[in-house]
C-alpha cells in the first residue's frame, strides 16, 4: 500500500508517548499496526489513533521513524513480505523485522474492549489546565503510594507530597473520582484537545477532538487523603505583594536550565525584608538575580524555597500575592492554589 509519509509520521508522533525506551513487555518499544489504527502500549499507557494502515504487525519504533524521516518523498510504499516490512520509494528499499503474532494484540484488546461502545463523559474545558498545574506537586517516590498521583474528585484536581500541595477547582465536575500517576499525567497534558473520558475498572480512557485515544492505568487508592482540608485549614499569615518583575527574573535565571530534564529544572527563591533573590544552577552554569519589593513585607525571618520555574511562571501570570506562615507559603491564582514548604533561615 502507498501512504503519505508526513501524515504517517504525524500519527506515529501522536502515539509515541505510549512507547517504552526499553522493552518492558513484549513489543512495548514497537509501533503496533492494527489494520485501521496505529497504537503504542507500555502496560501503563495505551495511545491509539485511527489510520488505514492495512497491516497487522509490530515494528521497532525508533528504526521505523528514523527511516521515514530520511526518505523525503511525499509518498512511501509499505508491504509485508515473509516476516519483514518492506518500505520503499523511488530510490530506497528497506526491509525491517516485524512481529506478526504477539500477545500485545491481546493486551490492547483487553484494554480497549470496555471503552469501545462506552458513553464518554464531556470533561470540563479547563481539565487539562488543572492537571498541568497540579502534576508538579505529586511525589516522585513510588513507595509513597497515592501521593505519586493526581486526584480528580468532583470539581477538584489535587496532588501533594511531603513538601507541597496543589489544588485546582474546575468549572465542571466529574461524576466519578479517580487517581492517575503524575508521570502519566505529564504525557496526557501534551494533548491539549482532550475533551471526554470514560472510566473502566482499571483504566481511564480519554479522547481528543482530533481523534487520539489516550488510556492510562488507574491507581485504586487505599488511603484517602483530604488535600482540600489542608487548604481550608491554612492560616493565611503574612500577605506579601509579589514584585511585578519577579516573573521576568525567574525567566532570566532559568536560562541555565535549558536542555535539562524537567525534574531537574529548579529555581531557588530567597526572600528577606527588602528583596527576592532568584537563583538557578545547572551543569551549564549559574545565574542569580535580585528583585526589590515595592513595599517591604512584614516578615520576622528570611526564608527560601525551591520550585519548578515553568510551574511558578504559570502561577505568577495571574497571582498578585503570596501568603506566608511559619513553615509554608501559599500561592493563589484564580481557581488554583499551591502550598509549598519553606526553609526558614
Amino acid at each position: 500500500m502507498e501512504v503519505n509519509r508526513e501524515e504517517l509520521m504525524d500519527v506515529l508522533n501522536l502515539v509515541r508517548p505510549g512507547l517504552s525506551q526499553k522493552e518492558v513487555i513484549e513489543q512495548s518499544n514497537h509501533f503496533i499496526f492494527n489494520k485501521d489504527e496505529i497504537l503504542a502500549y507500555n502496560d501503563e499507557l495505551l495511545i491509539s489513533y485511527p489510520f488505514d494502515i492495512e497491516l497487522t504487525c509490530t515494528v521497532d519504533a525508533s528504526l521505523f521513524l528514523k527511516l521515514l524521516s530520511r526518505l523525503e518523498t511525499e509518498m512511501v510504499s509499505l508491504e509485508l513480505k515473509k516476516g519483514v516490512l518492506e518500505v520503499w520509494n523511488e530510490k530506497t528499499n528497506a526491509q525491517l523485522p516485524i512481529v506478526e503474532e504477539s500477545e500485545i494484540f491481546e493486551y490492547i484488546r483487553n484494554v480497549t474492549k470496555e471503552a469501545t461502545d462506552a458513553d464518554f463523559h464531556r470533561l470540563s474545558p479547563d481539565f487539562i489546565e488543572g492537571l498541568r498545574l497540579c502534576a508538579f506537586s505529586a511525589d516522585t517516590d513510588r513507595q509513597m503510594g497515592t501521593l505519586t498521583c493526581v486526584r480528580i474528585e468532583g470539581k477538584n484536581v489535587m496532588s501533594g507530597s511531603k513538601t507541597r500541595i496543589s489544588w485546582y477547582e474546575m468549572d465542571k465536575k466529574v461524576p466519578e473520582d479517580f487517581y492517575i500517576e503524575a508521570t502519566l499525567i505529564q504525557e496526557l497534558i501534551k494533548y491539549e484537545d482532550i475533551s471526554s473520558y470514560y472510566l473502566s475498572k482499571s483504566w481511564a480512557h480519554f479522547k481528543s477532538e482530533g481523534g487520539t485515544t489516550f488510556s492510562a492505568r488507574r491507581v485504586i487508592p487505599l488511603d484517602l487523603l483530604s488535600f482540600k482540608e489542608a487548604f481550608e485549614g491554612f492560616d493565611l499569615g503574612v500577605r506579601i505583594r509579589i514584585p511585578a518583575d519577579l516573573r521576568q527574573s525567574i525567566e532570566t535565571v532559568n536560562l541555565v536550565n535549558e536542555g535539562e530534564q524537567a525534574a531537574d529544572k529548579l529555581v531557588t527563591l530567597h526572600i528577606d525584608e527588602s528583596k527576592v533573590t532568584c537563583k538557578a544552577e545547572s551543569t551549564r552554569g549559574g545565574i542569580l538575580q535580585e528583585v526589590d519589593f515595592e513595599k517591604p513585607p512584614n516578615i520576622e525571618k528570611p526564608f527560601s524555597l525551591q520550585i519548578r520555574p515553568d510551574f511558578l511562571i504559570d502561577v505568577l501570570e495571574k497571582a498578585t500575592y503570596m501568603y506566608v506562615d511559619e513553615s509554608h507559603v501559599l500561592f493563589k491564582r484564580q481557581a488554583f492554589q499551591h502550598i509549598a514548604g519553606l526553609n526558614v533561615d
